[in-house]
């Protein structure tokens, strides 16, 4: 998925977390004699993304045939082309159909070396070889290659590797993967003994349904369709960011000065993985433009996006149920232009179909990101803090845990307390919540020292925002990272 941003140097797709599991899952299927079908997004293939991951799928994969384009070879010599004079003269008025369905497909499908079509005779142009004629030539059987691959004198049962953009023809891919179908089930073949294909196709490289209505049996359709996940997102925002000099400083690593930058950082990073989602390259880009103070995010957010406004199906919207092992028939035209994907149970989109309204302002799903980024750094750090506030309480409380367990703690905790139970107490009071210490200090029954009731002024204000589902400001953010770390 990309956007309209410029594009940025991104990591080995091998390398993340996602995509390895697709390849390793192809890999399975292919070892276990299922042909397979990758159908990727056209920018995968624009970018040469593609190509490197399907070296690295064939990296060590024994006994692979690598078929070559049409236009690496010429075909074979016994296949006659046929030419102008060979052919009788049509009238000029004739409509000459190339393509035409005479309802005998699954029997036309088997056959193994098509003849020139009409077309191709009447201009006298020397024809292409097909693929299958391709296959042929790469094992020294033209005229019957896949019999010649599935006898039970075959030596070797290759992988049949096909990058269906560099075809000129669709059908031929199709008709490669149909006919292995049969051939293989024909002969009979256990899965460990059959000849296989892999096929690494966009959207247009196949005819239309193809894909949805190929052999269960023989051949397993992986799509790049919810393949990034969080953690690939996270990964790339984690080692985007530029090298620059820590504002540390002198006070040392350890410092509490070093511990607010670091809650800074992660709230940044957070933040970037959930607005980027799958898209990997916006992920970059923020990571090197953004500063992460949101008053800043939504102006870098627009010139990011720049003009981009694909068409987007709103009606769905980006939580309704979808495929989760590939996208919707309505849907497929948006995948394969890059427009959206699959990610973290969501439906995504462009950018600019959601962050930004037309007059360069956030609307509520950017704000609503902004603050499950927040929750996801922000909650547990305030709990740990909670705890260590409660751990003061048995010896802050102006009447005794007893007395100040019955009247703050947990509802219900003070049932069964009785006078002098100060274990039961002191576990109750472990478990005491932000709003109910506040209350307590409030009401005079806490003694804390002052910093660390300021502390909790501003856990008890940020917890109670993001209880609300509201994301906190600058300025907020700022106090709470400090409260966070104890001088």
């Amino acid at each position: 998925m990309t956007a309209g941003h410029a594009t940025a140097a991104l990591p080995r797709l091998a390398g993340l977390p996602g995509p390895a599991r697709q390849l390793r899952r192809i890999a399975e299927d292919l070892e276990g004699g299922f042909s397979c079908v990758w159908v990727l997004p056209d920018g995968l293939v624009a970018s040469g993304q593609a190509r490197e991951l399907l070296e690295e799928l064939l990296y060590d994969m024994p006994e692979v045939l690598r078929v070559p384009s049409s236009g690496q070879l010429d075909a074979p010599a016994d296949i006659p082309f046929g030419g102008a004079s060979q052919v009788p003269q049509f009238d000029p008025d004739t409509v000459i159909i190339d393509d035409y369905d005479d309802g005998f497909g699954g029997v036309w499908a088997q056959v193994t070396v098509p003849s020139p079509s009409v077309s191709e005779r009447i201009a006298g142009q020397p024809r292409r070889p097909t693929l299958l004629e391709r296959v042929g030539k790469e094992i020294g059987q033209i005229t019957d290659p896949l019999g010649a691959l599935t006898s039970p004198e075959a030596g070797c049962q290759p992988v049949i590797v096909v990058c269906g953009w560099q075809e000129p023809d669709s059908s031929d891919t199709a008709r490669l993967l149909r006919s292995l179908s049969v051939s293989v089930k024909s002969a009979g073949l256990p899965r460990p003994r059959r000849p296989r294909a892999l096929a690494v196709v966009r959207l247009t490289d196949l005819p239309d349904a193809v894909v949805d209505s190929l052999d269960m049996e023989t051949t397993v359709v992986h799509w790049w369709w919810g393949t990034l996940s969080r953690l690939d997102t996270a990964t790339v925002t984690a080692t985007a960011r530029p090298r620059s000099r820590s504002p540390i400083g002198k006070a040392g690593h350890g410092s509490a000065a070093a511990a607010c930058h670091r809650i800074a950082e992660a709230l940044r990073e957070e933040v970037i993985t959930q607005i980027s989602g799958p898209d990997l390259n916006l992920a970059v880009c923020l990571s090197r433009d953004w500063d992460g103070v949101l008053t800043s995010l939504v102006s870098v957010l627009s010139v990011l996006s720049g003009d981009l406004r694909r068409p987007f199906p709103e009606a769905l919207g980006r939580t309704a149920p979808v495929a989760v092992e590939r996208p919707p028939l309505e849907l497929r035209d948006f995948w394969a232009a890059g427009a959206i994907d699959f990610w973290d149970g969501q439906l995504r989109g462009p950018l600019a179909s959601w962050a930004i309204t037309r007059d360069g302002r956030s609307t509520a799903d950017l704000d609503a990101m902004i603050w499950q980024a927040q929750s996801r750094v922000l909650l547990p750090l305030i709990d740990g803090a909670r705890a260590e506030l409660a751990a003061l309480l048995p010896s802050a409380a102006v009447h005794g845990p007893v007395r100040l367990a019955e009247g703050y703690g947990p509802r219900g905790s003070g049932q069964g307390l009785v006078a002098g139970s100060r274990a039961a107490a002191v576990e109750s009071l472990a478990a005491m919540e932000v709003g109910d210490i506040w209350a307590a200090v409030r009401a005079g029954q806490v003694l804390l020292p002052a910093g660390e009731v300021n502390r909790l002024k501003y856990l008890r204000l940020a917890r109670n925002k993001l209880a609300h589902r509201c994301a906190l400001d600058d300025g907020l953010a700022r106090d709470l990272g400090r409260a966070l770390v104890r001088p």
